[in-house]
């Protein structure tokens, strides 16, 4: 396979667009693994339903900058989908491309952090103002947890297990789980996925604790030198300590001097948390290619039909200046 070109990376104190080579990750199988994806039904932040379809999905576009072209030797039973494809941009949010559907919900900016280029040039991406910002809620964490800051890193197998069982108790009260259903899964397979990476030391795991109790977790799964961010949640009670933003600031801290990964990604979405803490950004999308069948069709009516009420939704808060204050009613805040 050709070697692909470097990924264009968006530094967030400026607008230019430069160029930064990488050779760090080994190539794509010519097969990507057949999964089972949900095209959901989303109104006003919850999820009400969704189609699941078995396609054929690509997820190293991102890190190797590659191309989500359509193949119909590389298709699932119900399509392909390439996921945070930089090609994204291009098309139409929907569109047919040789008798297939040709899909793009949303265009987005992934966020993702260099960790080698050291912890101090990191802070540096940061203003003044903000390293103030987040040092003044440290302090203020400390003093309201008897003068302590406690805080784990997980990574070996009895360790997970241990962060598991810890970070369940915050996961089942979290308003991410009680809103989004965006909380830490409690399945079997789930378990046996995190205990599997934590054998091959490919996942971390993170705790932040308020007088001897867990109050914030993340958990990150890694791939191919790359850690990614997968589940942060805390209780709602120590939301006014920002425990989610301590939280990852030290597991960053952590990150840096460990030197085991090269880059920490923050995944599909944009998000205020993500944008705050990416040294850079690509934009990008999600593509899928479907075959033309009732239930392709379904799936992409329904998922657009909802997108577009939400977005919809989403300007009117907005523009009333609402928006803001309700995302912070639903957090405790």
């Amino acid at each position: 396979m050709k070697t692909s070109q470097p990924p264009a990376i968006i530094h967030p104190n400026h607008s230019t667009i430069s160029n930064k080579t990488t050779q760090r990750f080994p190539a794509m199988r010519n097969s990507p693994p057949v999964e089972r994806i949900r095209l959901p039904v989303h109104f006003a932040g919850f999820t009400l339903g969704g189609i699941t379809l078995r396609l054929s999905v690509d997820k190293s576009l991102f890190i190797h900058d590659k191309k989500g072209r359509r193949n119909p030797e590389r298709m699932g039973p119900h399509g392909f989908l390439a996921r945070s494809s930089p090609e994204a941009p291009e098309f139409p949010r929907l569109s047919l491309d040789k008798g297939f559907i040709r899909y793009v919900p949303r265009v987005y900016r992934r966020h993702y952090i260099d960790l080698s280029q050291g912890w101090e040039t990191y802070l540096h991406t940061f203003s003044g103002k903000s390293r103030q910002s987040i040092r003044r809620k440290i302090r203020k964490f400390e003093k309201a947890s008897e003068g302590e800051l406690e805080w784990r890193c997980y990574k070996t197998e009895n360790e997970i297990r241990r962060f598991l069982e810890l970070a369940r108790g915050v996961a089942d009260v979290s308003y991410q789980k009680r809103l989004l259903g965006a909380a830490l899964p409690d399945s079997q397979e789930f378990y046996d996925a995190a205990i599997s990476l934590a054998q091959n030391d490919q996942v971390r795991g993170f705790l932040l604790f308020h007088s001897g109790d867990p109050v914030a977790y993340l958990y990150c799964p890694a791939q191919d030198g790359v850690l990614r961010y997968r589940f942060l949640g805390y209780k709602p009670n120590a939301a006014t300590l920002s425990p989610g933003t301590i939280l990852q600031w030290l597991a960053l801290d952590n990150l840096f001097k460990e030197g085991r990964f090269q880059y920490f990604d923050f995944c599909e979405g944009d998000a205020p948390h993500k944008a705050f803490f990416g040294s850079h950004c690509r934009v990008c999308g999600d593509i899928y290619w479907l075959k033309l069948t009732p239930k392709t069709i379904a799936a992409v009516v329904l998922n657009l039909s909802s997108l577009t009420l939400s977005e919809g939704l989403s300007w009117f808060l907005d523009q009333a200046g609402l928006k803001d204050r309700i995302r912070r009613s639903l957090r405790g805040r």
